[in-house]
């Protein structure tokens, strides 16, 4: 085997392994079709699903003969809305709202965030984005008791995704999961990659 570089020169092909494509034949198939970079993706399937698609790896890199590199792809910070009545808030447009910080809604006018660290950061002018994106808050008063004007109306329901735009959120990601990927690390796992970029500090 050569060990200086993987066999491209200035592109590098990266596959997903997945229940359909992580046995030891079908990675040994997708390495001689040109795949240089095999990433395991932490946010689903069961750690011993990816060990074993680790071993996969480094069976077929034995067996053509040139380096295979690993990519342990780690889930970024979840940070997520309370609980409302009912299950969801029906927002209306440019209507304005209360963040609290707690895990379930006081009324009809608040928007319930588990996370003092991350309302304390909440400056006017900022922009919020929920449910992936779907939803859209400004905020037009940060501090003590930060207010958010709704851009689009529809139902902003429990637990949903919640990010500030362009900031970085003061919450730490992947040190719940370092425990289970370090086996990984010790089989020959050669790459580590937190997604998204918000998990810096880990």
């Amino acid at each position: 085997m050569t060990p200086q570089k993987l066999q491209g020169e200035n592109a590098k092909i990266i596959a997903t392994l997945g229940p359909g494509s992580r046995s030891p034949k079908e990675v040994r198939a997708l390495a001689q079709a040109g795949v240089d970079v095999f990433r395991l993706n932490f946010s689903h399937g069961e750690h011993a699903a990816h060990l074993e698609a680790l071993k996969a790896v480094r069976a077929a890199e034995a067996a053509v003969g040139w380096p295979l590199a690993t990519l342990a792809d780690l889930q970024g910070p979840k940070v997520r809305v309370g609980k409302f009545e009912g299950g969801a808030l029906k927002l209306g447009f440019r209507k304005e709202y209360r963040i609290i910080v707690g895990e379930s809604a006081a009324d009809e006018e608040t928007i319930p965030v588990p996370h003092a660290e991350i309302v304390a950061i909440l400056e006017e002018g900022d922009t919020i984005l929920a449910d992936d994106g779907k939803l859209i808050f400004t905020v037009v008063q940060g501090g003590k008791e930060p207010r958010v004007r709704a851009e689009v109306p529809g139902k902003l329901g429990d637990k949903k995704g919640f990010t500030v735009r362009g900031k970085a959120l003061p919450v730490r990601a992947g040190a719940d999961r370092q425990g289970p990927v370090r086996p990984h690390v010790r089989a020959g796992n050669r790459g580590g990659y937190c997604s998204p970029l918000l998990c810096a500090d880990g």
